[in-house]
């Protein structure tokens, strides 16, 4: 397995019919392999260019080779021979790829456009050259003319100039697996140590065991290679994140640490109170980890994002920094090293992360990082006091259901919880009070709930909350109100993460925004997708695609010419809250001894505070009502019944069942012909329904289509007793009775009495 080092003299290579001199060959070329096996003397290295390794796992979607691994394990797609010798060129080989499939290459006669590839066939014979005074070996088709092969952009490529010939991107080396182990084991000795990204003197002896015996065959020195690696984090470990750079140290005597509001990354100042500044690896494969926050339990994505689930692995290489200590080079995938943004030269107070600089070579600068493991004090200092403050911004809680804050009651048991760090006796018990966290939840939108639009930017100028609601099929924002329905949103997710934004009274959807001071943005029949795109915690702008003039987001005009109407523009105006509706108030009226109304609604109810809900049956000209226990559902007329001194019922939206054919609605305002229906009113001293004089029902109302001969409708409410307890009787004068059969003047209130053939009680 040595590496040996021999001449071959009067290399020919021919250019355009001239002759090179000899060169020198420090690699050992092996036989052609034979019916599928590889030769006896088949010596294997480690192929780099421009010092970033070739594997044959490397490729991209057409099968073409990189040239740009510069970590991870050593195994058979990383290792290469060479088969050949000067005179007849030379081919590459790969352990994994197998005998059959020399490299091939294509478009060498293209600059830049050269590619390589591992596919059955003869493969492309190259001629391998020294330079004088240059370390490595340069690469070209065999007896071509300055095709030389040449890292660019990533690729095993190539770069069809004379100066390829000693460029530092068409630099050769080749590395036995020998050599590449006492070289692994020569760098660990001189970083012997407990800490992370030093190594550990067992490891160092099991790995010179494998090198100093004669036996010892490939795969057992890639083993050794590989088991040969730094201290990394370990599962179940609280670690904290600080950077390495010095200037902050320097310029504000402070350390920099890094943490999350669960979305994305950022560093500030070191803070063990903090509980957002802890961290956990979690093992991956290739020496690899999936990177989560300990609060959160969120797991990095990029240097700028985060996410719910395990994504990409994050990957460390421990470089050495120039007082001889190891720092810590992090990155998601292939992505740039984790950068300390705005670091201003160590006067920068804190910022994001994102990814920049070189990994595996970052020692100095705002890319290194320390990985420190926590301590018993620094868990110690986290208390629910100090957690208060950290999660006002992570989790803003708030009484009400508002779409994308969190329920107060939940942040409050949150910050209790942490309380208990304080007391902890050791980390893995300190461990399994992050995991057990229950961290609040945003509230999210859903279909089947029901939402109120409160424009942020207008309900400051204003004493009042300024709520998206319609005006003449137009979406207009006027003061809100839990009685008018009109206000009433539901947000029905569409492809692409947008939504339907749909007016529940009119079953119609808002339209796409118009541009302009004067413009009115409509309601109509057709769905129109919006982004609802977060703005900030608990604020959203309704940003639409297609409108006249452009893109924008739902603004609402303040120009006098057009105040209130929402039109498109990306200004202050255009951010919205956005309320989960659980239930609407409904004015009651008072009449005699009781409370009355009647409603109509887009959406089923399951209950009723201040008053019952009753569904109706027409019978001739009595109206027999039916207190519903079960709710009632959507598109039914509602008569509301409370007590005399009740001014509103609540009436909560769910699951309703109740139906009833005698009432009817409607959900927008309606004109009907004057006398042709009858309305909930009070004649004197009775309730029932009457007829309507006006020719404009409200919206939300219920009533009674007037049939031939019926100016009124009596009211029966049926009870269980079997008794109808009848509020008032209709206008019309029907006799009324006592039980003995006596006709009567006045009825007492609690007398049991019979009018229209029916028994009801006085009120």
């Amino acid at each position: 397995m040595k590496k040996i080092t021999f001449l071959l003299s009067l290399v020919f290579a021919f250019f355009w019919g001239g002759i090179t001199a000899s060169a020198q060959v420090d690699f050992q070329p092996s036989d052609v392999p034979n019916s599928g096996e590889w030769a006896a003397n088949t010596t294997w290295y480690r192929m780099s260019l421009r010092g970033k390794y070739i594997s044959a796992r490397n490729v991209d979607g057409s099968g073409n080779l990189y040239a740009n691994k510069t970590t991870g394990a050593v195994d058979e797609g990383d290792l290469w021979c060479i088969v050949g010798d000067a005179e007849k060129g030379y081919k590459f080989y790969n352990l994994l790829a197998g005998p059959s499939k020399p490299m091939t290459l294509t478009n060498m006669d293209k600059d830049g456009a050269g590619r390589a590839q591992l596919v059955e066939g003869e493969g492309t014979l190259l001629d391998i050259e020294k330079k004088d005074g240059v370390e490595g070996f340069f690469v070209k088709p065999f007896r071509s003319k300055d095709l030389w092969v040449n890292e660019r952009g990533g690729y095993f490529s190539n770069w069809t100039s004379s100066a390829g010939k000693g460029d530092p991107g068409s630099t050769f080396i080749f590395d036995d697996p020998l050599n590449l182990l006492n070289s692994a084991i020569k760098k660990a000795e001189g970083l012997k140590g407990e800490n992370l990204g030093y190594y550990l003197q067992s490891k160092i002896d099991a790995a010179k065991s494998v090198a100093e015996n004669t036996e010892a065959k490939t795969a057992d020195l890639l083993n050794a290679i590989n088991a040969l690696t730094p201290n990394q984090p370990q599962a179940g470990v609280l670690y904290r994140i600080v950077n390495a750079y010095p200037g902050f140290e320097e310029k504000q005597h402070v350390k920099k640490g890094v943490y999350t509001d669960g979305a994305a990354l950022y560093w500030a100042d070191v803070d063990t109170k903090n509980p957002t500044q802890y961290w956990m690896f979690e093992p991956a494969n290739d020496g690899c980890f999936y990177l989560k926050n300990a609060f959160t339990h969120n797991y990095v994505y990029a240097a700028n994002s985060m996410g719910e689930g395990k994504g990409r692995m994050v990957e460390i290489s421990w470089p050495v920094n120039a007082a001889g200590v190891p720092v810590a080079n992090l990155r998601a995938g292939t992505d740039s090293p984790f950068h300390a943004n705005n670091h201003g030269g160590g006067t920068g107070k804190g910022s994001n992360v994102i990814g920049y600089g070189t990994f595996g070579t970052e020692t100095g600068g705002a890319s290194a990082w320390y990985i420190i493991p926590a301590s018993l004090d620094n868990v110690h200092s986290i208390t629910g006091e100090a957690v208060k403050e950290t999660v006002k911004g992570l989790f803003p809680a708030t009484e009400e259901k508002q779409v994308g804050l969190y329920k107060k009651g939940e942040v409050d048991a949150l910050i209790l919880a942490c309380n208990d760090f304080a007391t902890v006796a050791d980390l893995k018990e300190a461990v399994t009070i992050f995991e057990g966290l229950s961290l609040p939840k945003a509230l999210a939108f859903s279909a089947d709930k029901y939402y109120r639009f409160v424009n942020v930017g207008t309900s400051a100028s204003n004493d009042y909350d300024v709520t998206l609601g319609v005006k003449d099929g137009k979406a207009y924002c006027s003061k809100g109100n839990k009685e008018n329905i009109d206000f009433v949103w539901q947000v029905i997710p569409t492809t692409g993460g947008k939504h339907f934004i749909k007016n529940a009274n009119g079953k119609t959807y808002l339209q796409p925004v118009q541009n302009g001071t004067k413009a009115q943005t409509a309601l109509g029949e057709g769905e129109n997708a919006y982004e609802l795109r977060k703005a900030s915690a608990g604020v959203f702008k309704l940003w639409c695609y297609g409108g006249n003039g452009g893109n924008y987001p739902a603004q609402v005009e303040t120009n006098k010419a057009n105040e209130f109407y929402l039109n498109g523009w990306d200004g202050e105006n255009a951010k919205w809250k956005v309320f989960e509706i659980e239930s609407v108030e409904i004015p009651l009226h008072a009449a005699g001894t009781a409370s009355y109304a009647t409603t109509y609604l887009p959406f089923s109810v399951s209950a009723a505070e201040g008053a019952e809900l009753y569904t109706g049956e027409l019978n001739g000209k009595v109206m027999n009502l039916t207190k519903s226990h079960t709710g009632v559902a959507a598109e039914q007329g509602i008569v509301l019944v409370g007590e005399s001194s009740a001014t509103k019922a609540v009436l909560t939206i769910g699951k309703g069942t109740a139906t009833g054919k005698g009432l009817v609605g409607t959900l927008a305002p309606k004109t009907v012909e004057a006398s042709s229906v009858l309305t909930l009113g009070k004649s004197g001293s009775e309730v029932g329904f009457f007829t309507f004089t006006d020719t404009q029902i409200g919206a939300n109302k219920a009533y009674v289509e007037k049939t031939a001969g019926a100016s009124a409708v009596m009211i029966n409410f049926g009870e269980v007793t079997g008794i109808e307890n009848a509020v008032a009787p209709e206008a019309a004068n029907a006799p009324l009775y006592d039980l003995s059969g006596r006709r009567v003047v006045k009825a007492v209130k609690g007398g049991l009495y019979i009018q229209n053939g029916k028994k009801f009680i006085a009120r």
